[in-house]
């Protein structure tokens, strides 16, 4: 497990909590559901009861009932809000691109019930990254925390990448067809 800073402090890891047992590990099944659908709307942002309490790790309700601040705003190419499935089926990166208040409401059918006398454990596998709006070194966001662009992909190595994003067919494709919510630098707009 490894915490902690970025060598540059551009990023930074949270473990919420860590828990160990001593007992016998018992008998494990493991069943891969896929997705059946994927929806990308506008939900609005968290509020965050703990804001200004540094005593309290930071946390979020996942109410919609947050601020949406002009000083929160990015900028950018962002996903077409509706069916995304087809972005999450695997680690290729064509991405599904939020902007603050933005959530993916997913749907899984056919989840098995646990046993009598068995318990379940629901992990989801996901393969993303949360670009913060200002590095933590920085008193102030930058344009380049404040831009979606440049877009993380896997092998970069490090943020922002020394390479620029794949340009191949699929993902030109991809990000003309997906990525056609623009706001630029200081556009009011927010949500739908």
């Amino acid at each position: 497990l490894v915490t902690g800073t970025h060598e540059d402090g551009n990023a930074m890891w949270y473990v919420d909590r860590v828990r160990l047992t001593e007992e016998a590990p018992g008998a494990i099944t493991q069943t891969t559901i896929p997705v059946t659908s994927a929806d990308l709307d506008f939900m609005g942002p968290p509020s965050e009861p703990f804001f200004d309490n540094h005593a309290i790790p930071r946390m979020a309700i996942d109410d919609g009932k947050g601020e949406l601040l002009q000083a929160e705003r990015t900028w950018g190419a962002f996903t077409r809000y509706g069916d995304v499935r087809d972005l999450l089926g695997a680690s290729d990166d064509r991405l599904v691109v939020m902007r603050r208040g933005d959530g993916v409401t997913l749907r899984f059918d056919n989840v098995p019930r646990a046993s009598s006398g068995k318990a379940m454990t629901v992990f989801m596998m996901t393969d993303l990254l949360f670009k913060p709006r200002k590095w933590l070194t920085a008193a102030n966001a930058t344009d380049l925390t404040e831009n979606v662009t440049p877009l993380p992909y896997h092998g970069m190595g490090h943020y922002p990448p020394d390479r620029p994003f794949p340009s191949d067919a699929t993902h030109q494709e991809c990000q003309s067809q997906m990525q056609t919510r623009i706001y630029g630098k200081g556009d009011p707009r927010w949500g739908r």
